[in-house]
């Protein structure tokens, strides 16, 4: 998954400022929870966030194992640094705290309104089947049906505007953006520029590009194309287009943490080894 995008700001009038932030700060705590909590599971983004933590400790795992002369115990120490730093449960609290943070109400029940709709409800039966074990099993024999027998290049267009929609490549490049800073933090060392991440990426992002289509492809392969048409307009609305800036900041957020903390655990091995592992 879009994955920092820079949240829109609506500014009240001056004059109208108090009592506006004064209701808010009474009225919006609990609702904004309730909203966040049904938003995270209707939007199939805690399944991602899970997914986003273990793909995030094994990178870290694998770079630990490339420190040389680490004892057991300081494998172990670190090792439980990374279970610390990307819990799944203290990451999706943290992605709702500032969901909760960012909360627009209007946005947000905007956004529930159109998942209970009856397309909505197709599209989530056909992404929650893909993430079952026969779910997967199917995923696989379409992709091996799919090498003899590819879609066309309508079917494939539909796609790539419904990824473009959801802002899914884009939400990976901007993660990676602040893991990267983050990692460099966390380490002690010059944080490096746009310029550099970006070149550093340059190799895996047409992978990951082909990846989400082909991922699409098959969780989607039943949807008829009117139905894609029809997704791909909802997500384009403006309040699933701010609810996505709002989730992209979120997940930066939370995830920043979590790496910055993962990478401050090795520090001292990595002084001692005088060396950091490869990431």
């Amino acid at each position: 998954m879009a994955l920092c995008w820079p949240a829109a700001r609506v500014l009240a009038q001056e004059n109208a400022a108090p009592q506006v932030n004064a209701g808010r700060a009474v009225a919006a705590p609990a609702r904004c929870g309730e909203l966040t909590g049904q938003l995270l599971t209707k939007t199939g983004y805690a399944d991602a966030l899970r997914g986003a933590t273990e793909i995030s400790r094994m990178e870290f795992q694998t770079g630990l194992s490339e420190i040389p002369n680490l004892n057991d115990a300081e494998r172990s120490q670190a090792n439980a640094a990374f279970a610390r730093a990307f819990d799944p449960t203290r990451l999706r609290s943290s992605v709702r705290s500032q969901l909760i943070a960012k909360c627009d109400v209007a946005t947000y029940e905007a956004v529930l309104a159109s998942l209970a709709s009856p397309l909505a409800l197709r599209m989530r039966r056909l992404e929650d089947a893909s993430g079952t074990k026969a779910g997967a099993e199917a995923l696989r024999t379409y992709y091996d049906h799919m090498q003899q027998n590819p879609p066309g290049e309508d079917r494939v267009e539909l796609m790539e505007r419904l990824e473009k929609s959801r802002h899914e490549m884009e939400f990976l490049q901007n993660l990676l953006f602040v893991m990267a800073r983050e990692t460099a933090a966390g380490f002690g060392e010059p944080v490096p520029s746009d310029t550099d991440i970006r070149a550093s990426m340059q190799g895996a992002l047409p992978m990951a590009q082909q990846m989400i289509l082909l991922r699409e492809l098959g969780v989607y392969r039943d949807a008829p194309d009117k139905d894609l048409v029809q997704y791909t307009a909802m997500w384009l609305s403006p309040a699933f287009q701010r609810f996505n800036r709002i989730l992209g900041e979120s997940f930066d957020a939370a995830f920043g943490t979590g790496v910055r903390q993962a990478a401050q655990a090795v520090r001292p091995f990595l002084k001692r080894a005088g060396s950091k592992p490869a990431r």
